[in-house]
């Protein structure tokens, strides 16, 4: 049974087939998982493995060979959601900052 960083990795690269070990890594851990390189490894055979075309019946196939390159707007699209999942944060983490002083204020005021 694969841990859930190994599923996570898996998933990722199915869906985004060419995003490299640093996009997987800063998405695995906005998930709360640490990534090592041969995590990555592991998952991008895993996923080249389900995902491999199957052999061309002769070798006189005219045909262009089939890429997994992904689509710049994939690459866009996980950008766009990497920074709207950082503004997120931000926003709670100010949002958090203004809890606390009003909890000190409120501290303050006792303490007077």
């Amino acid at each position: 049974m694969p841990s859930p960083a190994m599923k996570f990795t898996v998933d990722y690269l199915t869906q985004f087939p060419g995003a490299d070990y640093t996009t997987v890594k800063q998405a695995a851990a906005m998930q709360g998982f640490t990534m090592a390189p041969i995590l990555y490894g592991k998952a991008r055979t895993t996923v080249r493995a389900k995902t491999a075309p199957p052999a061309a019946p002769s070798s006189s196939s005219t045909e262009e060979p089939v890429t997994a390159a992904r689509p710049r707007s994939a690459a866009k699209e996980t950008v766009s959601r990497l920074i709207s999942e950082v503004e997120k944060l931000i926003r709670e983490r100010d949002d958090l900052i203004r809890a606390l002083e009003e909890i000190g204020d409120a501290v303050d005021s006792v303490l007077k």
